[in-house]
Protein backbone atom coordinates (compact mmCIF):
# COMPACT_ATOMS: atom_id res chain seq x y z
CA UNK A 1 0.00 0.00 0.00
CA UNK A 2 2.84 2.13 1.07
CA UNK A 3 4.74 1.67 -2.69
CA UNK A 4 1.76 2.02 -4.11
CA UNK A 5 0.67 5.72 -2.39
CA UNK A 6 4.73 6.72 -3.29
CA UNK A 7 4.46 6.09 -6.70
CA UNK A 8 1.13 7.56 -7.16
CA UNK A 9 2.98 10.60 -5.38
CA UNK A 10 5.91 10.72 -7.39
CA UNK A 11 3.45 10.46 -10.71
CA UNK A 12 1.99 13.85 -9.11
CA UNK A 13 5.37 15.43 -8.56
CA UNK A 14 6.35 15.15 -11.94
CA UNK A 15 3.12 16.01 -13.66
CA UNK A 16 1.96 18.81 -11.68
CA UNK A 17 4.90 21.28 -12.16
CA UNK A 18 3.98 21.28 -16.07
CA UNK A 19 0.46 21.31 -15.50
CA UNK A 20 1.02 24.43 -13.57
CA UNK A 21 3.19 26.12 -16.01
CA UNK A 22 1.08 25.54 -18.95
CA UNK A 23 -2.25 27.50 -16.94
CA UNK A 24 0.07 30.63 -16.64
CA UNK A 25 -1.80 33.06 -18.95
CA UNK A 26 0.71 34.32 -21.59
CA UNK A 27 -0.01 37.96 -21.15
CA UNK A 28 -1.22 38.09 -18.03
CA UNK A 29 -0.72 41.50 -15.72
CA UNK A 30 0.32 39.15 -12.51
CA UNK A 31 0.53 35.74 -13.05
CA UNK A 32 -0.81 32.93 -10.10
CA UNK A 33 2.29 31.22 -11.11
CA UNK A 34 5.55 31.60 -9.20
CA UNK A 35 9.11 30.00 -9.19
CA UNK A 36 11.86 30.20 -6.99
CA UNK A 37 15.65 28.24 -6.39
CA UNK A 38 16.63 27.92 -3.52
CA UNK A 39 20.65 27.00 -2.29
CA UNK A 40 22.20 26.97 1.00
CA UNK A 41 25.41 25.61 2.61
CA UNK A 42 25.56 25.00 5.95
CA UNK A 43 27.16 22.61 8.63
CA UNK A 44 25.85 20.48 11.42
CA UNK A 45 28.13 19.31 14.86
CA UNK A 46 25.57 16.41 14.92
CA UNK A 47 24.30 15.54 11.59
CA UNK A 48 23.34 11.84 12.82
CA UNK A 49 21.77 12.81 15.92
CA UNK A 50 24.21 10.63 18.25
CA UNK A 51 23.98 10.70 21.91
CA UNK A 52 27.32 10.31 23.12
CA UNK A 53 29.31 13.58 22.53
CA UNK A 54 32.70 11.22 21.79
CA UNK A 55 30.97 9.91 18.87
CA UNK A 56 29.37 12.87 17.33
CA UNK A 57 29.84 13.17 13.42
CA UNK A 58 29.82 16.76 11.87
CA UNK A 59 29.21 17.60 8.59
CA UNK A 60 28.54 20.09 5.67
CA UNK A 61 25.32 20.24 4.16
CA UNK A 62 24.77 21.68 0.67
CA UNK A 63 20.78 21.60 -0.62
CA UNK A 64 19.50 22.92 -3.58
CA UNK A 65 15.42 23.15 -3.92
CA UNK A 66 13.15 24.71 -6.74
CA UNK A 67 10.20 26.13 -5.24
CA UNK A 68 7.22 26.23 -7.81
CA UNK A 69 4.16 27.96 -6.29
CA UNK A 70 0.71 28.54 -8.16
CA UNK A 71 -1.99 30.66 -6.47
CA UNK A 72 -5.31 28.69 -6.06
CA UNK A 73 -7.63 31.59 -5.10
CA UNK A 74 -7.05 35.19 -3.64
CA UNK A 75 -9.38 37.44 -2.19
CA UNK A 76 -8.75 40.67 0.17
CA UNK A 77 -8.85 38.37 3.17
CA UNK A 78 -7.25 35.29 2.40
CA UNK A 79 -5.26 33.18 0.04
CA UNK A 80 -4.63 29.84 -1.08
CA UNK A 81 -1.67 28.13 -2.47
CA UNK A 82 -0.60 25.34 -3.79
CA UNK A 83 3.11 24.33 -4.57
CA UNK A 84 5.74 21.58 -5.82
CA UNK A 85 9.68 21.75 -4.00
CA UNK A 86 11.78 18.84 -5.85
CA UNK A 87 15.34 19.35 -3.80
CA UNK A 88 18.58 17.19 -3.37
CA UNK A 89 20.92 17.38 -0.17
CA UNK A 90 24.52 16.57 -0.12
CA UNK A 91 26.38 15.60 2.93
CA UNK A 92 29.92 15.89 3.20
CA UNK A 93 32.16 13.17 4.70
CA UNK A 94 28.20 11.07 5.30
CA UNK A 95 27.51 10.95 1.77
CA UNK A 96 25.27 7.96 2.41
CA UNK A 97 22.94 10.34 4.67
CA UNK A 98 22.87 12.73 1.01
CA UNK A 99 18.62 12.43 0.36
CA UNK A 100 16.81 13.73 -2.42
CA UNK A 101 12.94 13.95 -2.74
CA UNK A 102 9.61 16.57 -2.78
CA UNK A 103 7.63 18.36 -1.34
CA UNK A 104 3.76 18.86 -2.21
CA UNK A 105 1.99 21.31 -0.11
CA UNK A 106 -1.06 23.50 0.75
CA UNK A 107 -0.90 27.27 2.25
CA UNK A 108 -3.85 29.02 3.04
CA UNK A 109 -3.38 32.19 4.70
CA UNK A 110 -5.84 35.62 5.57
CA UNK A 111 -6.12 38.42 7.93
CA UNK A 112 -9.65 38.83 10.15
CA UNK A 113 -9.36 42.70 8.65
CA UNK A 114 -8.32 44.70 5.53
CA UNK A 115 -5.52 46.37 7.83
CA UNK A 116 -1.74 45.33 8.07
CA UNK A 117 -2.04 45.49 11.75
CA UNK A 118 -4.81 43.37 11.62
CA UNK A 119 -4.41 39.57 13.63
CA UNK A 120 -3.73 37.23 10.38
CA UNK A 121 -4.34 33.00 10.66
CA UNK A 122 -2.32 30.36 8.59
CA UNK A 123 -2.77 26.60 7.86
CA UNK A 124 0.04 24.79 6.33
CA UNK A 125 0.05 21.11 4.80
CA UNK A 126 2.77 19.42 3.24
CA UNK A 127 3.99 15.65 2.01
CA UNK A 128 7.30 15.06 1.76
CA UNK A 129 8.72 11.75 0.05
CA UNK A 130 12.89 11.29 0.91
CA UNK A 131 14.89 8.82 -0.61
CA UNK A 132 18.51 8.65 0.68
CA UNK A 133 21.81 7.47 -0.64
CA UNK A 134 22.27 4.01 0.75
CA UNK A 135 20.59 4.47 4.28
CA UNK A 136 17.30 2.10 3.28
CA UNK A 137 16.15 2.31 6.92
CA UNK A 138 15.33 5.97 6.52
CA UNK A 139 13.79 6.05 3.44
CA UNK A 140 10.52 7.64 4.32
CA UNK A 141 7.76 9.85 3.67
CA UNK A 142 6.52 12.87 6.19
CA UNK A 143 3.02 14.60 6.83
CA UNK A 144 3.69 17.99 7.89
CA UNK A 145 0.65 20.26 9.64
CA UNK A 146 1.01 23.91 10.99
CA UNK A 147 -1.53 25.90 12.39
CA UNK A 148 -0.57 29.96 13.05
CA UNK A 149 -2.06 33.17 14.55
CA UNK A 150 -0.12 36.32 13.88
CA UNK A 151 0.08 39.84 14.42
CA UNK A 152 2.25 43.08 13.20
CA UNK A 153 2.21 45.52 16.30
CA UNK A 154 4.31 47.96 13.67
CA UNK A 155 5.69 48.24 10.18
CA UNK A 156 8.62 46.35 11.78
CA UNK A 157 7.67 44.49 14.56
CA UNK A 158 5.30 41.06 14.26
CA UNK A 159 4.72 37.91 16.22
CA UNK A 160 3.20 35.08 15.70
CA UNK A 161 3.12 31.20 16.78
CA UNK A 162 0.92 28.17 16.91
CA UNK A 163 0.74 24.87 16.86
CA UNK A 164 2.70 21.94 14.74
CA UNK A 165 2.23 17.86 14.18
CA UNK A 166 4.95 15.86 12.11
CA UNK A 167 4.07 12.09 11.39
CA UNK A 168 6.69 10.16 9.34
CA UNK A 169 6.17 6.16 8.00
CA UNK A 170 8.97 4.26 7.47
CA UNK A 171 9.34 3.15 3.84
CA UNK A 172 11.45 -0.18 3.91
CA UNK A 173 9.97 -1.77 6.36
CA UNK A 174 12.60 -5.03 5.48
CA UNK A 175 14.93 -5.35 8.46
CA UNK A 176 18.37 -4.54 7.97
CA UNK A 177 20.43 -6.68 10.53
CA UNK A 178 24.45 -6.82 10.87
CA UNK A 179 24.75 -8.33 14.60
CA UNK A 180 23.48 -11.10 15.77
CA UNK A 181 20.93 -11.52 12.54
CA UNK A 182 17.73 -10.59 13.08
CA UNK A 183 15.24 -12.96 15.26
CA UNK A 184 11.40 -13.19 13.55
CA UNK A 185 10.25 -11.90 17.57
CA UNK A 186 11.80 -8.37 17.32
CA UNK A 187 11.03 -7.86 13.59
CA UNK A 188 8.59 -5.59 14.51
CA UNK A 189 11.30 -3.15 16.98
CA UNK A 190 13.42 -3.06 13.69
CA UNK A 191 10.28 -1.95 11.19
CA UNK A 192 9.41 0.51 13.56
CA UNK A 193 12.80 2.50 14.24
CA UNK A 194 11.99 5.90 11.68
CA UNK A 195 8.10 5.43 12.05
CA UNK A 196 7.90 9.07 14.12
CA UNK A 197 5.10 11.25 15.40
CA UNK A 198 5.16 14.58 17.36
CA UNK A 199 3.53 16.84 18.44
CA UNK A 200 4.72 20.95 19.02
CA UNK A 201 4.57 24.48 19.48
CA UNK A 202 6.56 27.56 18.27
CA UNK A 203 6.19 31.16 18.90
CA UNK A 204 8.09 33.52 16.14
CA UNK A 205 8.86 37.14 16.56
CA UNK A 206 10.58 39.32 13.53
CA UNK A 207 11.90 42.45 13.47
CA UNK A 208 12.50 44.91 10.30
CA UNK A 209 15.61 47.33 11.70
CA UNK A 210 16.40 48.75 8.98
CA UNK A 211 14.66 48.35 4.66
CA UNK A 212 14.82 44.71 2.92
CA UNK A 213 16.81 43.59 6.08
CA UNK A 214 14.50 41.47 8.96
CA UNK A 215 16.02 39.74 12.02
CA UNK A 216 13.84 36.77 13.78
CA UNK A 217 13.81 34.77 16.55
CA UNK A 218 12.08 31.65 17.38
CA UNK A 219 11.67 28.73 20.02
CA UNK A 220 9.67 25.78 19.13
CA UNK A 221 9.19 22.55 21.63
CA UNK A 222 8.25 19.08 20.35
CA UNK A 223 6.82 16.37 22.45
CA UNK A 224 6.99 12.51 20.90
CA UNK A 225 8.81 9.76 18.87
CA UNK A 226 12.87 11.09 18.11
CA UNK A 227 15.16 8.68 16.73
CA UNK A 228 18.71 8.70 18.66
CA UNK A 229 21.86 7.28 17.13
CA UNK A 230 25.28 5.71 18.93
CA UNK A 231 27.75 2.28 19.68
CA UNK A 232 27.28 -0.01 22.05
CA UNK A 233 24.67 -1.33 24.36
CA UNK A 234 21.05 0.20 23.37
CA UNK A 235 17.96 0.16 25.63
CA UNK A 236 14.82 -2.38 25.05
CA UNK A 237 13.24 0.24 22.34
CA UNK A 238 13.04 -0.07 18.75
CA UNK A 239 16.63 -0.35 17.15
CA UNK A 240 18.40 -0.90 14.32
CA UNK A 241 22.08 -1.38 13.10
CA UNK A 242 22.99 2.18 10.95
CA UNK A 243 24.81 0.88 7.94
CA UNK A 244 25.14 4.92 6.99
CA UNK A 245 27.66 5.62 10.01
CA UNK A 246 29.55 2.35 9.64
CA UNK A 247 33.42 3.26 9.67
CA UNK A 248 32.80 6.13 8.45
CA UNK A 249 36.04 7.46 10.71
CA UNK A 250 37.45 4.02 11.24
CA UNK A 251 36.45 3.93 14.27
CA UNK A 252 35.26 0.27 15.85
CA UNK A 253 31.67 -0.10 16.90
CA UNK A 254 28.64 -0.35 14.81
CA UNK A 255 26.47 2.34 15.19
CA UNK A 256 23.06 1.27 15.77
CA UNK A 257 19.65 4.21 15.97
CA UNK A 258 17.01 3.49 17.93
CA UNK A 259 13.27 5.17 18.75
CA UNK A 260 12.12 6.75 21.92
CA UNK A 261 9.90 9.28 23.53
CA UNK A 262 11.42 12.96 24.78
CA UNK A 263 11.16 16.37 24.45
CA UNK A 264 12.95 18.70 21.59
CA UNK A 265 13.55 22.24 22.32
CA UNK A 266 15.35 24.59 19.35
CA UNK A 267 15.84 27.69 19.37
CA UNK A 268 16.81 29.71 15.83
CA UNK A 269 18.45 33.01 15.81
CA UNK A 270 18.69 34.45 12.03
CA UNK A 271 18.60 37.35 9.65
CA UNK A 272 17.59 37.78 5.85
CA UNK A 273 18.58 40.90 3.47
CA UNK A 274 16.90 41.32 0.13
CA UNK A 275 19.64 42.27 -2.11
CA UNK A 276 17.74 42.65 -5.45
CA UNK A 277 14.20 42.38 -6.57
CA UNK A 278 14.59 38.77 -6.84
CA UNK A 279 17.47 37.85 -5.33
CA UNK A 280 17.69 37.27 -1.51
CA UNK A 281 19.84 36.03 1.41
CA UNK A 282 19.44 34.18 4.67
CA UNK A 283 22.08 33.65 7.80
CA UNK A 284 20.88 31.64 10.28
CA UNK A 285 22.12 29.31 13.65
CA UNK A 286 19.83 26.74 15.30
CA UNK A 287 20.55 24.99 18.48
CA UNK A 288 18.48 22.08 19.47
CA UNK A 289 18.26 19.26 22.77
CA UNK A 290 16.69 16.92 23.86
CA UNK A 291 15.01 16.58 27.77
CA UNK A 292 12.81 14.22 29.67
CA UNK A 293 13.86 11.31 28.02
CA UNK A 294 10.95 8.27 28.30
CA UNK A 295 13.29 5.66 29.03
CA UNK A 296 15.58 7.51 31.87
CA UNK A 297 18.63 6.73 30.34
CA UNK A 298 20.72 10.23 30.52
CA UNK A 299 22.71 9.28 27.50
CA UNK A 300 20.06 9.46 24.85
CA UNK A 301 19.76 12.98 25.51
CA UNK A 302 21.51 14.82 22.11
CA UNK A 303 22.00 18.00 21.17
CA UNK A 304 22.94 19.69 18.00
CA UNK A 305 24.19 23.19 16.33
CA UNK A 306 23.08 24.63 12.76
CA UNK A 307 24.80 27.18 11.02
CA UNK A 308 22.93 27.88 7.72
CA UNK A 309 23.74 30.14 4.97
CA UNK A 310 21.00 30.63 2.16
CA UNK A 311 20.29 32.27 -1.66
CA UNK A 312 16.75 32.65 -3.34
CA UNK A 313 17.22 33.34 -6.13
CA UNK A 314 12.98 33.98 -7.37
CA UNK A 315 12.19 33.74 -11.16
Amino acid sequence: MKRRLTRALLHVLITLPAALVWSVPGQAAESPFSAAVNVSVGWEDNIALIADERDKIDAAVTRVGVDLRYQLVQTTTYELDASVTPFYEWVSDVEDLSNYGATVGLGLRGAFAPDFTAPWYSVGLDYTITRFEDSDPRDGDWIDVELALGKRFTPLFGIHGGYRYQQRWQEDDDPVCVTGGCAPQFNWLIDEVFDLERHGAFLHADLTPVESTNVFVEYSFWNGDVGVAGRGAVPNVAVVDDLALEGYDGSPGIFRVWRTDADQHVVELGTSRRLTDRMSVELSAMYLWTSDVNNEISEDDYENTVVTLSFTFEM
